[in-house]
């Protein structure tokens, strides 16, 4: 499978208004990852999974890991979960000066540059150009030389690929990434007058530096479709608000948009974006929510062993964010982080009803799922309660809420801890955005994010 290939035809498709989209997972986390790969052993369809210029640079980023070991480390897991690494497709999201946005700008750029190369040289296909940040010494940073930055890092890329066919996504225009830390009381969906003028602006400026080949590769446009999330809120997706976007790629030959921060939308909001031509999703603090929702309450069930039997992972936890916590403070509002810090270690979750409710028993429970409840992951259970009308609040609330039994955690621990670590394989639900065989098997999406 070529990489560029297959998202060229999954963005044809979607322009020719067919339900086509990919979903493209952004985390870097090996047991989260395993478990999205262990998700495709029973299709063919492609694989997006991409990393950002703070999680993997040429010094390591925060997961310690350059481009060229993200990728040694993503097929060594679909090795080892039975996926054929050739149809992983490697993205590289904002790569940019963003790193360095506190050094001059000929030092920011000179090291995405380097990035670039890099990400290129290591075998990412999808590469989202992304120089809008301001750095140290600009005064001044309007769309022409946004545009003119990225133009030179598609330079680098070019350059790197040696005619190796890449993908490009251009545009900026994204949610706080990770989500917000304040109340979000308005949102604004992207004007379709400033797609066309981001397109154009990159089109002259790709022109300029002779790379008008390289421009017919872009393959989508960063918007705002309406969509966000925060600490405690979840804004969704209103296919009405976005009807004059959507009817905008009619216009701009060759591309779809590509949503940020598209976690914790239902089924429905996820396929009507893909119907609005937002053929590129991306998700990951709900995909890693998940996976911490697992630990917590099996870190909670650990209270009824022996104390010398537990793990006190969540002591651990505390500690380390304790110590350092560049990589989480700017995510939580200044006044609320201790608040946090003792909510990270009693393990309830977002106060918002989609957001707190147990995130694996809703992918398992809300849109997916074999109507008879007989899953391969043994997730009879959780689709039998959602049949009687039963689903529980999630695991912390149980705890610390209004459900202190115990035997109700342990009566959903086994289905839910199960699943968190098969995030799909208990049911199709990530088939809502794949190009894949469950397409064809259902015509119309069939299922939840995950």
């Amino acid at each position: 499978m070529k990489a560029a290939s297959a998202l060229q035809e999954i963005v044809a498709a979607n322009r020719r208004g067919e339900s086509s989209g990919i979903p493209s997972y952004c985390t870097a986390h090996p047991d989260v990852l395993t478990a999205i790969l262990r998700c495709y052993r029973y299709d063919t369809a492609p694989i997006l999974i991409e990393a950002t210029c703070n999680q993997v640079n040429q010094f390591g980023g925060y997961t310690g890991m350059k481009p060229a070991d993200f990728q040694t480390f993503i097929h060594g897991l679909a090795k080892g979960v039975g996926v054929d690494a050739t149809r992983i497709i490697l993205g590289g999201d904002h790569l940019g000066p963003n790193p360095w946005k506190k050094e001059k700008a000929a030092i920011a750029m000179e090291r995405a540059h380097a990035m670039v190369r890099d990400y290129v040289r290591a075998g990412f296909t999808k590469i989202h150009l992304d120089a809008s940040m301001a750095c140290a010494d600009d005064t001044r940073l309007d769309g022409a030389e946004i545009a003119t930055r990225a133009a030179s890092l598609c330079r680098a890329a070019e350059d790197a690929a040696k005619g190796r066919p890449l993908a490009y996504v251009i545009g900026t225009e994204v949610p706080t990434p990770g989500g917000e830390t304040e109340v979000i009381d308005h949102l604004a969906v992207t004007d379709p007058a400033s797609v066309a003028a981001t397109v154009e602006e990159h089109r002259r400026a790709f022109g300029a530096q002779g790379l008008g080949d390289a421009f017919q590769r872009v393959i989508g446009v960063v918007v705002q479709p309406g969509v966000d999330f925060g600490n405690s809120q979840v804004v969704h997706f209103e296919r009405a608000k976005a009807t004059s976007l959507a009817g905008a790629v009619d216009r701009i030959p060759g591309i779809v948009f590509e949503a940020h921060s598209t976690d914790y939308q239902t089924g429905d909001a996820l396929a009507d974006l893909v119907d609005c031509h937002f053929g590129i999703l991306k998700v990951g603090p709900e995909l890693t929510y998940a996976y911490r929702e697992a630990i917590v309450a099996m870190a909670h069930i650990e209270d009824w062993l022996p104390e010398s039997q537990r793990s006190n992972v969540l002591s651990v936890l505390q500690a380390v964010m304790e110590r350092d916590p560049r990589h989480w403070a700017d995510y939580i509002a200044k006044d609320n982080r201790a608040a946090a810090m003792r909510q990270g270690r009693a393990g309830t979750g977002p106060a918002d009803p989609v957001c707190g409710r147990d995130s694996v028993a809703a992918w398992s429970l809300a849109f997916g799922g074999d109507p008879s409840g007989e899953d391969r992951c043994g997730g009879r259970q959780v689709s039998r309660g959602r049949r009687e009308g039963s689903h529980p609040r999630g695991l912390m609330t149980q705890l610390h809420g209004d459900h202190p039994d115990g035997r109700t955690l342990l009566s959903w621990s086994k289905p839910l801890t199960m699943n968190a670590f098969r995030i799909r394989e208990a049911n199709p639900i990530l088939d809502s955005v794949c190009a894949g065989s469950a397409l064809q098997r259902n015509a119309r999406f069939g299922g939840d994010w995950a």
